[in-house]
């Protein structure tokens, strides 16, 4: 990889209450000594193990805020805590044991941080690890030309979960690394051609030995909306789909984990606040503020507003503490990025 360093233009300069009050909760009641943040408040079997994706998603939301001491505790966190001896990323740790696999999706968003905090905090030190780590990831993680699910320490994936194709990332690597440029561009293709044929959704997955997409029945939202945020990143857009979210919302005014892919129709009742937070996202790239501001709307119903709970400020259930890193991370990120748009009535 060479050493240029990119330029980045992420200006996110409005801070909300609600952004303040999930960020406190995070930094001082999820994260541990170490600066590890913890997969779920409640602490059940397995609830204080670190979670790769937890890290990625702190470190992006660091350097947005240009919060180098924050960005470095995650950053000394992955490097002495989650590095295997291969140099991706475990995707779980414990206090006192690692898991031997790592998942692309999560070692690519690690390097977006990385590449993106090298460029905000001026730190060789990011990049650096950043080298590391992609290369090992086009070494175990990539097969034929593609991107794979992951590396479980002995074998490579077979398959590639579409939301695990983060383009943008790809691309920024590509810049520094130019084995990148054919993934990228095969990943684009795995992507495009993913769509499924009437309907604003994507399949599942694709086998690389049976050269097919998952045949489903089914569409998950979060795995969809993380595939469009990955292709707007990539300035490639489905207005289908941005229209379906619009009419659940208009309609029903919510959005369900899962839906009937031929009826269009809900197949649950669940709603999710990583979902709202990746559709409110999405909604920017589309430049649509007044979606932007009801799934926003949508989102906030869920963070816990009773000062005396021990999950205050958190997006959780204040029944039982169940509080996850992936929600409330995914949750500051919108906040942060969409900050500038919210309106006043979002509580």
């Amino acid at each position: 990889m060479k050493e240029e360093k990119l330029v980045f233009n992420f200006e996110y300069s409005c801070e909300t209450e609600q952004e303040r009050l999930v960020r406190s909760f995070l930094e001082n009641k999820l994260t541990n000594s170490l600066g590890g943040i913890y997969t779920n408040y409640k602490l059940e079997q397995g609830s204080k193990d670190v979670l790769s994706e937890s890290e990625g998603l702190a470190m992006i939301y660091y350097a947005y805020t240009k919060n180098e001491e924050k960005f470095r505790e995650h950053y000394d966190f992955v490097s002495n805590r989650m590095l295997l001896r291969n140099n991706l990323v475990s995707w779980r740790v414990g206090e006192d044991y690692k898991y031997s696999a790592s998942a692309s999706i999560d070692d690519l968003r690690i390097i977006r941080a990385l590449i993106i905090g090298y460029s905000v905090f001026d730190n060789k030190d990011y990049i650096n690890l950043a080298k590391k780590i992609s290369t090992a990831v086009y070494r175990y993680e990539c097969k034929k030309g593609f991107l794979v699910d992951y590396y479980d320490g002995y074998n490579k994936s077979n398959t590639i979960t579409l939301s695990y194709i983060d383009l943008y990332t790809l691309n920024l690597m590509g810049n520094y690394d130019l084995r990148f440029k054919s993934i990228y561009e095969n990943s684009r293709w795995i992507l495009e051609n993913g769509k499924i044929d009437g309907t604003p959704f994507f399949a599942y997955k694709y086998n690389f030995t049976s050269r097919r997409y998952s045949n489903d029945l089914k569409a998950d939202m979060l795995q969809n909306a993380i595939v469009v945020e990955h292709l707007a990143e990539d300035n490639i857009f489905y207005l289908d789909f941005i229209e379906f979210i619009k009419n659940e919302m208009n309609t029903k005014g919510a959005i369900y984990s899962q839906y009937d892919i031929k009826t269009r129709k809900p197949t649950s009742t669940m709603e999710s606040t990583a979902v709202y937070a990746t559709l409110a996202r999405i909604a920017l790239y589309y430049k649509d503020i007044d979606l932007f501001n009801m799934l926003l709307r949508r989102m906030m119903a869920f963070q816990v507003k009773d000062k005396s709970s021990k999950i205050y400020g958190a997006f959780g259930d204040v029944r039982t503490n169940y509080a996850h890193s992936f929600d409330n991370l995914n949750a500051l990120l919108a906040l942060r990025v969409g900050g500038c748009y919210v309106k006043e009535n979002t509580d």
